[in-house]
This record gives structure tokens, C-alpha cells and sequence, in this order.
């Protein structure tokens, strides 16, 4: 069973509080599904990505269980006049139980690999799935709605099929003998296909077919 970190919010400014760290509403949480959401820093970077649900008037925040002290860090940090309490409840299941072929195979990216620090969320679609633009301030907030408005990112995560399997993660996709990306995570389908994340860059947004680097093998866009 996949694992989590959980860290409980609560206290009357719980909400308020939460509302002005993550990206999206935390008022759409709920007990029966998982709202998904980013921690950023100032610049707008990812420091965490985080599931949020509503449980008994509390907030519960999972995490990957490697990120428990950093994500507890982050929080407490920006916790100054708030009546909010922070328990960190432990490593436990995790509410999304795809497994990693299941995740590659539906185009999902997942931490660390295609979500780490440093990542602009709309490099990896996650100004879609992950973000509010009408909710209010939230640390990041101006760099989100500045790249909305721009509408252009320096790479963009791609869903991958690829003509071989001996590739790894990390392994660099190629145009014409220059740098157009690198590959995330790597897995086969059910019925063998070899399915693929990872990075185009943006220069190289129109063209769907990369050679990959030392290995003779080719990455073509999934439609």
C-alpha cells in the first residue's frame, strides 16, 4: 500500500490560515475526495505538493512520507498570530492508492519525479488540477498569475510512448543532436507498451517525435 505523511490543521483560523499557503481553495476539500494543492515559495517555486481533506472541522494535509519534517516546517514557519494547532499524525495509507504503472500509464505526475522543488506548477499542469485564481493571496500567488497571463512556460510536462525499454529515468530527449527534454518515469502497460513523463522544452513545443540520447531508441507524444 502506497504511503503518506499526515499533518492535522485545525483551530477557528484553520481555514484562513491554510487559504493563504496553499494554491487552491480549501473550502472545496471534503471528506470523500482528496483536494489536490501546492506549497510555493516566494519566486513561485514548488516546495510541496500536498492532498487536503475536511475531517471533523480539521484540515488533513498528506504528503510524501519523506516530506513530514519539511512540510510541518513550512507551515509553522508562516504560523505567527493564527489560532491554528499542527499535529503531525505519522506516516499512513495514502488516499490515492494508484500504484506507479498506474500513475505513468494515465499521465499523472507524482513526487519526486515529475513534481520537486523549484517546478513552476504550470510546467506541470497543475495550474489546472492544483490551483485557484480566485480564492486570494497565497504565497507564490504573483508569479501563478503572471504565467497565466503569460501563458508560456520553459518546458511542459509530455506523456511519452517509447520504442524501447532500455531507458531510465532521466535519460535526455534529443531533436537534431540538441537538448529538447528528459524523460521522468518510465513503465510498460498491460500490454507492454513502453509509456513514459517527462519534460518537452518549450522551443521544441511543435515537433511530437525525440530521439533519446545513447540508446537508439525514439519518444513519441501521446495523443
Amino acid at each position: 500500500m502506497k504511503k503518506a505523511c499526515q499533518i492535522r490543521v485545525s483551530g477557528p483560523d484553520a481555514t484562513r490560515f491554510l487559504n493563504g499557503q496553499v494554491t487552491n481553495d480549501v473550502t472545496l476539500a471534503t471528506a470523500e475526495a482528496s483536494l489536490p494543492a501546492c506549497l510555493l515559495n516566494a519566486k513561485g517555486g514548488l516546495e510541496q505538493f500536498v492532498q487536503i481533506r475536511r475531517e471533523n472541522g480539521a484540515y488533513l494535509l498528506q504528503a510524501a512520507p519523506e516530506e513530514e519534517e519539511h512540510l510541518l516546517s513550512r507551515l509553522d514557519k508562516y504560523l505567527i498570530a493564527d489560532d491554528v494547532t499542527l499535529n503531525v499524525e505519522g506516516i499512513v495509507t495514502s488516499w490515492d492508492q494508484a500504484t506507479e504503472q498506474e500513475r505513468i500509464i494515465r499521465g499523472q505526475p507524482g513526487w519526486p519525479q515529475e513534481l520537486f522543488p523549484g517546478l513552476l506548477p504550470a510546467e506541470a499542469g497543475l495550474d489546472v488540477t492544483a490551483v485557484s485564481f480566485s480564492k486570494g493571496c497565497y504565497t507564490g500567488q504573483e508569479v501563478v498569475s503572471r504565467m497565466k497571463r503569460a501563458g508560456k512556460t520553459n518546458r511542459h510536462l509530455v506523456h511519452l510512448t517509447l520504442s524501447s525499454a532500455e531507458v531510465f529515468p532521466g535519460a535526455e530527449l534529443q531533436h537534431d543532436g540538441q537538448k529538447a527534454g528528459f524523460l521522468t518515469s518510465v513503465t510498460r502497460d498491460p500490454e507492454g507498451q513502453v509509456i513514459a513523463l517527462g519534460y518537452r522544452l518549450r522551443k521544441f513545443a511543435h515537433l511530437d517525435q525525440f530521439s533519446i540520447a545513447g540508446s537508439g531508441a525514439t519518444a513519441t507524444i501521446r495523443s
